[in-house]
């Protein structure tokens, strides 16, 4: 605040020196704002002006003309002060409102779903930031810090509501996951995996149906997807046993139809066909020995009534040049396949990450929604940037092995058809 000065003068009374710190005294609080203090002090220098005699009718008229300016002009300022906290106690009013409002879901039956639990403490961490930037009047202040204050207990209370029955209903998909996972680990039939699935499907549809907070969601996803894959290796693991008995057998009978009696291949071949109807194999597999055995068939009818040396030496060139293409087949497809293992192995821990730093950043933006210290506010805001970051680079490194898996896939897949 300016108020100027109508006398520069130096002056010669001790008491009006006296007046003169009085005065000054009272510019610095109104400079600053501070109005409870600054009224207060004029009392004392109503009375000073009603008892001080020694001062000179001039020095009187000079300075109670400036101590009128400095009270006219304060009184002014603190009226457009107390302006703008009322417009500010308005606006936080209105944003206590839209807090309380914004982010429920009033007929939700769940606690899980009544509220938007992330955007809300979000939003009471802006609000929280109004009352420490804008001023308002102590009355405001209290009434509206009471508001918000209950309403994050209130929401809170909810929340902690919604964790204990979200660990419930994620305990029951975890016991189901678990199942499945025991159950896949002790089979050793179609049937038996079977069963594994069938939990494993219960999980998922326990999951879908349930009400879950986002962290417990993702722990059941990621547990389900992780059970889910053991099955599938188990499985695959199985089929790969059944497929390679098969496979030895049926070989064994192919040799027959392009080298030995190819009535006898013939009569074996049918043999194996309809043992194959029984075996625990995937769709390629069964299609490859079907291939392998329809080959055969073909190839046996065939050599009945070629000449026996045009023939031996027919499937001998056929025979070369088969084991060459399977050998460089095989060859390329393990290297492909260890790449696949390596890189969706990467992907699986990369994803279990971001998952954790997800976490974090959620507990840190709970905390940060609380903070009151401002040096505790930067930390917590450094440490949700640095964990933002992790999950960004992270996820480019994913980007790029899914990227990477799926051209080996499509190339897989090709080579496969």
């Amino acid at each position: 605040m300016n108020v100027e000065d109508s006398s520069p003068q130096s002056l010669t009374q001790p008491d009006a020196s006296l007046f003169e710190e009085h005065l000054k005294h009272l510019q610095e609080l109104a400079s600053q704002g501070n109005y409870r203090d600054f009224w207060a002090s004029t009392l004392r220098i109503d009375e000073m002006f009603m008892t001080f005699k020694p001062l000179l009718k001039e020095e009187f008229d000079r300075l109670w003309s400036r101590y009128r300016k400095v009270c006219e002009v304060t009184e002014q300022e603190e009226s457009v002060w107390r302006g703008r906290a009322r417009g500010n106690a308005t606006r936080i009013e209105q944003e206590i409102e839209r807090l309380r409002h914004s982010h429920a879901n009033p007929g939700a039956e769940s606690s899980v779903t009544r509220y938007r639990y992330d955007g809300f403490w979000a939003h009471a961490k802006a609000v929280r930031e109004m009352f420490d930037s804008l001023p308002l009047l102590e009355a405001d202040l209290t009434t509206l810090w009471t508001s918000y204050s209950s309403l994050c207990v209130e929401v809170r209370e909810v929340h902690q509501q919604a964790q204990e029955e979200s660990r419930k209903h994620r305990q029951k998909i975890e016991f189901l996951i678990k199942g499945a996972d025991s159950s896949a680990e002790a089979s050793s039939s179609r049937e038996e995996m079977g069963g594994a699935r069938s939990t494993l499907r219960q999980a998922l549809e326990v999951m879908k149906e349930t009400r879950l907070l986002r962290g417990d969601r993702d722990h059941c996803w990621n547990y389900w997807r992780e059970v889910n894959q053991k099955i599938t290796s188990k499985q695959q693991d199985l089929q790969t046993a059944s497929f390679t008995e098969a496979k030895q057998e049926a070989d064994k009978y192919v040799g027959d139809a392009y080298q030995g009696d190819p009535y006898e291949a013939l009569r074996w071949i049918k043999e194996i066909q309809k043992n194959v109807a029984g075996l625990y194999l995937s769709r390629e597999q069964r299609d490859e020995l079907h291939s392998t055995l329809n080959d055969a068939w073909q190839k046996a009818q065939a050599r009945i009534g070629e000449i026996k040396e045009e023939r031996q030496r027919q499937h001998e060139e056929w025979v070369q040049r088969q084991e060459e293409r399977k050998r460089r087949h095989e060859d390329w497809r393990q290297r492909m396949t260890a790449n696949l293992a390596r890189w969706e192995g990467e992907i699986k821990e990369a994803e279990g990450e971001i998952s954790q730093l997800e976490q974090g950043v959620s507990g840190l933006q709970e905390e940060l929604a609380q903070a009151t210290r401002a040096e505790y506010v930067q930390v917590l805001k450094r440490m949700i940037a640095e964990k933002q970051g992790e999950m960004s680079r992270l996820k480019e490194r994913m980007s790029d092995w899914h990227r990477r898996v799926q051209e080996v896939r499509s190339q897989l897949d090709q080579a496969e058809g």
